[in-house]
């Protein structure tokens, strides 16, 4: 139960974070948010 309560609060954490992101950096951001993983590396 704890568990899912973390991760829930990490994934809405990080949509709250990126929003602010994105209003501060603009496309920079976005194209940064396009080559990175939210959690985890991207494995290329």
């Amino acid at each position: 139960c704890w568990l899912a309560m973390t991760i829930l609060e990490a994934i809405s954490r990080i949509a709250f974070e990126e929003t602010l992101m994105v209003e501060f950096f603009g496309d920079q951001y976005r194209e940064y948010m396009k080559n990175t993983g939210r959690l985890l590396p991207k494995i290329k």
